[in-house]
């Protein structure tokens, strides 16, 4: 059996976690095709599998002809109903994003159905894979089901929690597709309650199934033993809905009240430089608050400083989630987690592993959370460890959880040939 899998990054720039996911699938078909719809022309490449070969059809698109497209996709009836069906939900203030994201889609679509002859199949024998819920997932049911091959999506973060804003096509698709499978109970719970409605066989289409990551199977928690200057570790896209503002508030609450903290960010983005300079005017006046941005960092590179500089905490402030992957692989070193509980981090994160505050935190009770967790004894420090790195060995292992997700796709792949 061949699997074909669509999503919107494979580079080092963009899905790195999708990566461990796509290796293991090598175990369990004939043939994998990963479509990456990046406009990238120099980002590098994730790992192809050796029974594998990625396309990248979206590379030699000019901004010129896209923009001469999108012209024509205003006048698509779909496009019309669906953005005054946006705008009854959302309201007129989002009228703007409702018609990006649905140019944004059409030309995906677009994109795709020209280029599908690299990657059409056997129906007998192949089976269509969105890594998100997004315009390839729309793709699918539009396209290919209708022909009767098996169409499969995963969902996460944005493209599931419906406060996250506007999702075109949502309907179409949670209709359309084979099987829907989000990344977290959360969000299979959030879908129900806004979808469920509008496609009442909804409850049986959806499954959730875990993300999870390569194990490091030789590292072994240290003895913790308290360090006079306390270190906390970020890693996130440097995005709004990542809240890094709302950090560094509480880092100069944590300055004023006197505290040494280490704080050091992987990742970057649209906020970089703001948040760079919020930085340096908020806490650049404490001789007690050191902090260093890493930009974007390889994974691999990015393990080995959790496993070799064994960082005191793992902060994640974001406004909605799935379940981070940036946290399972905190956890897996035996780094204590302090969030909110917001999305899907419930799941994960509990005060056996670290703190999981009510709802999305602010300043205050992040500072106040920071000063409680570093006052803990040595030995109720090291307990956090190991009960976060025990979380993720049973809940969160990438062999385990990969093997049972691609035996549910070729399960559904048979119930769909019956």
């Amino acid at each position: 059996m061949d699997l074909v899998v669509f999503t919107s990054s494979y580079t080092v720039n963009g899905n790195v976690f999708l990566e461990e996911e796509v290796l293991r699938a090598q175990r369990a078909f004939d043939k994998i095709i990963i479509v990456s719809l990046d406009k990238t022309p120099g980002a590098k490449p994730l790992t192809v599998p050796e029974n594998g070969k990625l396309i990248r059809p979206r590379q030699n698109y000019s901004l010129v002809k896209r923009l001469f497209r999108s012209l024509t996709y205003v006048f698509k009836p779909r496009v019309i109903k669906e953005f005054f069906s946006g705008i009854r939900e959302r309201g007129i203030k989002q009228a703007g994003k409702i018609f990006f994201y649905l140019i944004s889609a059409e030309d995906v679509l677009m994109c795709l159905k020209k280029n599908e002859k690299l990657w059409l199949g056997d129906k007998e024998n192949t089976v269509y894979y969105s890594y998100w819920l997004d315009a390839a997932a729309f793709y699918l049911c539009k396209y290919l089901r209708p022909q009767g091959f098996t169409c499969i999506a995963k969902a996460h973060g944005g493209d599931c929690f419906y406060d996250r804003g506007f999702h075109e096509y949502m309907v179409a698709e949670l209709k359309g597709l084979n099987a829907v499978c989000p990344a977290s109970a959360a969000g299979r719970n959030d879908i129900l309650a806004h979808y469920l409605d509008k496609v009442p066989e909804l409850q049986k289409k959806l499954r959730t199934f875990r993300l999870g990551i390569k194990i490091d199977r030789d590292f072994k928690i240290p003895a913790y033993k308290s360090k006079a200057t306390k270190h906390i570790v970020t890693c996130s896209n440097m995005v709004a809905v990542k809240r890094l503002d709302v950090l560094v508030e509480a880092l100069k609450i944590c300055g004023e009240k006197g505290l040494n903290i280490k704080w050091t960010h992987f990742g970057s983005g649209e906020l970089e430089e703001n948040i760079k300079g919020r930085a340096e005017e908020m806490l650049g006046e404490f001789k007690n608050i050191h902090f260093e941005f890493m930009g974007r960092t390889d994974n691999s590179a990015i393990r080995d400083y959790y496993k070799t500089q064994n960082p005191d905490l793992f902060i994640n402030c974001s406004k909605s989630e799935g379940i981070p992957v940036s946290i399972m692989e905190a956890m897996m070193y035996g780094i204590p987690v302090l969030a909110g509980n917001v999305g899907g981090i419930g799941e994960i994160l509990d005060d056996k592993s670290g703190i999981l505050l009510p709802g999305m935190a602010e300043a205050e009770s992040l500072a106040s959370a920071i000063e409680k967790i570093f006052a803990l004894a040595d030995s109720q420090h090291e307990a956090l460890s190991r009960q976060a790195r025990e979380k993720v060995l049973n809940d969160f292992d990438a062999e385990k959880n990969y093997d049972e997700f691609f035996e549910f796709v070729k399960e559904t792949h048979r119930k769909n040939r019956d």
